[in-house]
């Protein structure tokens, strides 16, 4: 009996070959794990592999050897990019659904006859991505409180915001939106 590859070994094994830039065959795994999540009703996991699935395409769409080849991954991509955006807005997730939706957006301008169509995408993309950027950075970020007695052994508590890629101390982070 053939059992089927788990979506861990399959996104394992797209790791591998997106490491080989064998892109195309790190898609194909990608599409596969993707949609044994949405099997499972795996939401999250789903909008996660799709995204690295657009990311996989629009790289996969730099080997190829002709132009309808060309178009047809760059086409691939948007579409994943655009699912992956439902995907995200289904689980509330904001930053990682504008980002999708702007490299949509990014790749779809690509391909506009009309260069005041482009702009305008390029433009809604870039706007995109600072607002992803800017969720991202709020999504990351960590309070830390320190409490300390002063001269007169009052309390006096001290917060800071941190961003955890940033920051680089030994302290008792505690995340500002699970409150222990």
């Amino acid at each position: 009996m053939i059992s089927e590859e788990s979506e861990a070994d399959l996104l394992e094994r797209a790791e591998v070959e997106e490491k080989k830039y064998n892109w195309i065959e790190a898609a194909k795994l990608y599409e596969r794990a993707a949609n044994s999540f949405l099997d499972k009703n795996m939401i999250k996991e789903a909008a996660e592999t799709k995204k690295k699935l657009g990311y996989a395409y629009m790289e996969a769409a730099h080997t190829v050897e002709t132009t309808e080849e060309f178009i047809e991954f760059n086409n691939r991509t948007v579409n994943a990019f655009k699912e992956a955006t439902n995907f995200f807005k289904k689980t509330e997730d904001k930053p990682e659904e504008l980002e999708c939706k702007a490299m949509a957006l990014f790749i779809s301008a690509t391909f506009k006859n009309s260069i005041l169509d482009a702009k305008n995408l390029f433009n809604e993309s870039y706007e995109l991505l600072m607002k992803a950027n800017e969720l991202h950075s709020k999504k990351n970020n960590y309070e830390i409180t320190l409490t300390v007695k002063d001269n007169e052994n009052n309390k006096v508590s001290i917060k800071q915001n941190v961003d955890i890629y940033t920051w680089s101390g030994v302290a008792d982070l505690r995340r500002p939106d699970k409150g222990r």
